[in-house]
């Protein structure tokens, strides 16, 4: 079977799957924004844990996880045609006036589609950790391949990177691995949506502001990527849409569900949820529904919890290796917070205090440097022309939901950062869409208002446009490339040429090992994950380290200066071709004879 038809089933398979489970939860009395958003989260629910217990018990192929999509797919449909439910019903809601802007947001989306296929995987945090997991967890089909105690790539939270696992799963290399992305982009531009009409605003408007948001510079730059910022957003907004919609059962479980799949997809999400859970609390007590809530929470802590746990009770600390001092509160770790949000792209940053580099950040219209991680910039003309309107209708509205809803996408390590506030940018453009269908406002003028919104949407994407191809090659420049010459065009620390013909020289059968020193360890695979690799432990003996290096079947080492690996191998030298140094880690490569 051609990847593109892996691709067409499994693409129906995820369609028919999250329309009939809108026509499940809501067999009435939900608008068709509703259907399609409860749907959408629970195929994604599906999807993660499907992939944890496939993992578990070592069953992660392609052939497996397209079947076990088909399957689902079909039980769901069975479920709807023997209740008797009608299939959800979509008039697309566009009018005149919002034509301009989704076509403006429909370009942007084609852009980064086209730069995900053509571009490489280059961005750090990608190569660095999200992918390294998909890449050890599908080169076995099994989740026990995943080393323990590794800082980021098996501490943090992995229920984004677990959809990832099944999108590369059903690829033959990882040429698409980034549209994995993509779908979150338009989950939270349906979540705006629903929002945005529960606050008032026309079918139509409420979609153009779920557009909208997708043309932000911030958001924009992070769809054709494996970062999870973006995917983030949307579950926290799927939350919050079903926190500020009608009260029953369903909604509060379905936005428990959200949020538990949130706390599971950052280490910096448990304040923001804990916040939104709040807002939860208070529906509950209006409702007088306190067993709901009480299994909403169970549903947080299954669907989210397993990882802070683990670290809880191995490195006593839930967001190990973050070294955490607040207050009386110290718990242990390899890395202050200071470093980890000083870490990533190289992008310039705003200084002062927090409210100086806010107000820095968030009015930058042309960022100095337009990055998938920029630190100045990111939101764009259209989120500050929105902003006074919305913080104007949400304070009218005088409701302690909107405003903790709206405190909980502020609850970031750095909100000067555009990509850890990409959820308040959300909740501005939803609440302040409404105004535009202001009944002063006439055709003429909606018009004119929804033309000049498309041109500043444009002038976004105009702005983040160099971002996505980094320090590469412009975009134009890969259509004429072969596959080859684009993975070698660009990387994090300068094009990956010595990484790739050094993979390439392990054989079948062969395997890599890499110790801690090797800080892009997606390069230690080839693109198709024909060869396995393995870490080194960070607390390896001597003999042991001697041991690996040694073994028969390893080919090729990312080894550090000082390291117990890198010593047993200066120690043999003779048995080993050293490559070359890591450009801006202590790492270096040797290929074993």
């Amino acid at each position: 079977m051609t990847v593109w038809a892996v691709l067409s089933i499994a693409v129906l398979s995820g369609a028919v799957t999250t329309i009939g489970f809108g026509a499940l939860l809501f067999p009435s009395k939900a608008s068709a924004g509703e259907r399609l958003l409860g749907g959408a989260l629970l195929t994604v629910g599906a999807v993660v844990v499907g992939v944890r217990v496939l993992g578990a018990i070592g069953a992660l192929s392609t052939t497996v996880v397209l079947g076990a999509g088909v399957v689902v797919s079909a039980t769901v449909v069975a479920a709807v045609y023997i209740r008797g439910l009608p299939w959800l019903r979509v008039r697309p809601p566009v009018s005149v006036e919002t034509v301009p802007v989704l076509l403006v947001a429909g370009g942007g989306l084609a852009i980064a589609t086209m730069a995900a296929y053509l571009l490489p995987v280059w961005q750090f945090d990608a190569l660095g950790y999200h992918l390294p997991y998909v890449n050890f967890t599908l080169q076995h089909g099994t989740l026990a391949d995943v080393p323990v105690d590794v800082p980021y790539v098996s501490t943090y939270p992995h229920n984004v990177e677990n959809v990832f696992v099944a999108w590369r799963a059903l690829l033959p290399d990882d040429r698409l691995v980034e549209l994995g992305h993509l779908p979150f982009g338009l989950l939270g531009g349906l979540a705006i949506a629903v929002i945005a009409r529960g606050q008032g605003a026309r079918p139509a408007t409420a979609t153009a502001a779920g557009a909208a948001w997708l043309t932000l510079p911030a958001v924009f730059l992070q769809l054709p990527t494996n970062y999870v910022d973006v995917a983030s957003a949307a579950l926290l907004l799927t939350a919050i849409a079903f926190v500020l919609g009608p009260v029953d059962r369903t909604r509060m479980l379905l936005a428990a569900t959200a949020l538990g799949l949130f706390v599971g997809s950052k280490p910096s999400t448990p304040v923001a949820a804990l916040i939104v859970f709040a807002a939860l609390v208070v529906v509950a007590w209006r409702a007088a529904s306190w067993r709901t809530l009480g299994v909403a929470g169970l549903l947080v802590l299954v669907l989210g919890g397993e990882t802070y746990v683990t670290n809880i009770v191995r490195q006593g600390n839930p967001v190990w290796p973050v070294r955490i001092d607040v207050g009386p509160i110290h718990l242990p770790g390899r890395y202050p917070m200071s470093e980890l949000l000083a870490s990533g792209a190289g992008a310039p940053r705003a200084s002062g205090n927090l409210i100086e580099r806010v107000v820095t950040s968030w009015t930058t219209i042309w960022p100095p440097v337009p990055a998938f991680d920029m630190r100045v910039g990111g939101l764009g003309l259209l989120f500050l022309a929105a902003l006074p309107v919305a913080l104007f209708r949400a304070a009218r509205t005088r409701s302690v939901l909107v405003a903790l809803v709206f405190s909980s996408t502020l609850a970031t390590p750095d909100p000067a950062v555009a990509r850890f506030v990409l959820p308040f940018a959300a909740l501005v453009l939803a609440f302040a869409a409404p105004a535009l269908d202001h009944r002063r406002i006439g055709r003429a003028a909606r018009v004119a208002v929804f033309g000049l919104v498309a041109l500043v949407a444009a002038h976004s994407l105009y702005v983040a446009y160099p971002g996505l191809t980094g320090e590469g090659p412009p975009l134009r420049d890969y259509f004429g490339m072969t596959d080859d010459e684009r993975r070698r065009a660009v990387g994090a620390e300068g094009p990956p040429t010595k990484f790739i013909d050094a993979v390439e020289q392990v054989g079948p059968g062969e395997i890599t090992l890499f110790d801690h020193t090797l800080e892009l360890p997606y390069y230690a695979w080839p693109p198709d994950l024909s060869r396995s690799a393995a870490r080194i432990p960070d607390d390896v003996t001597a003999e042991a380290a001697d041991r690996l290096v040694h073994d028969d079947n390893v080919r090729l080492l990312f080894v550090g200066r000082n390291t117990a690996a890198g010593a047993a191998v200066r120690r043999d030298l003779p048995s080993f071709v050293r490559l070359f140094d890591c450009r801006f880690s202590a790492c270096s490569v040797y290929l074993r004879r």
